[in-house]
This record gives structure tokens, sequence and C-alpha cells, in this order.
């Protein structure tokens, strides 16, 4: 039996950062997905409503070998990854402000702000960790498989 699961792809030919961003995780999570025995198959183009979006099919054999161990990874790693934490920046014109009508409560926000990015970042690296243990195990039962 074979399953399907549909990711969604964000195009880069644009100067905008943030969509370049979200194509290179795209891209970066199809390699980790690879690893765990998906195959990408077809790219598909859906529309809902006046939004169009366009994903990568990918497959995997069930009857496959260790199957249940990279199911097993591939949750560990899915799990992971809803764990990380985005950073909202400071808001210069709110600190400035802050700071300037009211210097305690200013360098409070600043240093509650600097705390929450060093928090989050740290969050963040132990989830990609994680992230890539799985990753790295899975290739290492493929490649034990050989």
């Amino acid at each position: 039996m074979i399953e399907t699961k549909e990711v969604s792809l964000y195009k880069y030919p644009s100067d905008d950062k943030y969509i370049k961003k979200m194509h290179d995780n795209c891209q970066r999570y199809i390699q980790d997905l690879i690893a765990f025995g998906w195959q990408p198959t077809q790219e598909t183009t859906k529309r809902q409503g006046r939004i169009k979006r366009s994903y990568q099919i990918m497959a995997r054999e069930t009857s496959m070998p260790n199957y249940n161990e990279y199911r097993k990874l591939e949750y560990d790693y899915e799990c992971t990854k809803r764990n990380l934490k985005a950073y909202k920046k400071m808001n210069f014109s709110t600190a400035l402000l802050l700071f300037l009508i009211f210097i305690i409560p200013g360098v409070i926000y600043i240093i509650v702000k600097t705390r929450q990015k060093n928090s989050i970042d740290e969050n963040n690296q132990q989830c990609y960790s994680r992230m890539q243990k799985a990753v790295s195990a899975a290739r290492n039962i493929k490649n034990y498989m050989r």
C-alpha cells in the first residue's frame, strides 16, 4: 500500500526575503522527508478561492523494510518541528517611547525582549538538534539496509 503526503511549496523567484526563507525551509523539509522513506512524485496546484497554492506530492510504500521505525522517527521529527517558536522583533518606537517617557519600563521592556529572544533561540536550537538526530537516524537505517 502506498501512502501520500502533500507539502506546500513556496516559489522562490521573488525578491521578498520572507518568501526566500520559506522556500529554503520547504526545500530542507522535503530533503528531510526523503530520509524517512518519502519520495517526491509530482507537483500539483490547487486553487482555494483566489489563492493558488503549489504542493509537492510525496509517496512511500508501507511495506518497505523498517517502515514502523521510519514512522516513529518521522513522528518525533514532526512533534519537535511543531515546538519551534518565532521571535517577534522588538518594536523600536515602543522601546524608544517607553525609554524616553518612563526610563524604568523602557529598560524592563528591552530586558524582557532580550531574554525572550535568547529563550526562543535556545528552544529552537534544541528542536533543530532533535530534528537532525531523527533525520540522521532515518538515514542510518537506510544506509544499513544497503
